[in-house]
């Protein structure tokens, strides 16, 4: 079981109030609860990659 953090949002007396609350769940339902959460942290590593330069490499025959 996991603990996940949600954040909620309710009306109370006319006012929109939010909470974070603690969910406890199986592993399948957590997995879908933070899906979202985890293919966006998949994408940013996957753009960073792509970012970095890419190295060359130098044989030494090529300075001589």
């Amino acid at each position: 079981m996991t603990l996940p953090f949600v954040n909620f949002s309710y009306v109370e007396a006319g006012e929109n109030k939010q909470a974070l609350v603690k969910l406890v769940t199986c592993e399948r339902c957590a997995e879908k609860l933070l899906y979202k959460k985890r293919k966006e942290k998949e994408q940013l590593r996957k753009r960073e990659k792509e970012e970095l330069p890419k190295k060359r490499c130098f044989s030494w025959q090529s300075f001589i």
